[in-house]
């Protein structure tokens, strides 16, 4: 909740929040830090995801999902940096993100074979 809070923040005072925190040579930063921050958004149940699936043994899926963000990442950063500059390292930056968040809940809602946790759930 509080990573939202500060996603709205930013994208009113994100030139203010800059200043103070890096100061004027940092300045041309501030445009990008409501996409990192939504990043941030997103990573933050990726990190806890990922744990659940490599708790659980299925660090095959696991495997999966982060080669599949993997190939979103590079595919995005070669198209969007060479078009946008660092806004589009920002924006691949955010959908890398999102889309490891779709990959780890798709993941996490496949079906557990040969587990002890499977079977103790049916």
């Amino acid at each position: 909740m509080s990573l939202q809070i500060l996603l709205i923040l930013t994208t009113q005072y994100n030139d203010w929040m800059v200043q103070v925190i890096f100061g004027a040579p940092y300045q041309s930063g501030a445009a990008y830090l409501p996409w990192l921050i939504a990043a941030c958004c997103a990573a933050a149940p990726n990190a806890l995801l990922g744990q659940v699936l490599l708790a659980s043994n299925r660090e095959r899926y696991f495997l999966l999902a982060v080669i599949g963000a993997l190939v979103v990442n590079l595919t995005l950063n070669t198209i969007l940096i060479a078009t946008r500059g660092a806004a589009g390292a920002a924006m691949a930056t955010f959908a890398t993100e999102s889309s490891l968040l779709l990959f780890l809940t798709i993941a996490f809602y496949a079906p557990m074979k040969n587990s002890a946790i499977a079977k103790a759930e049916s």
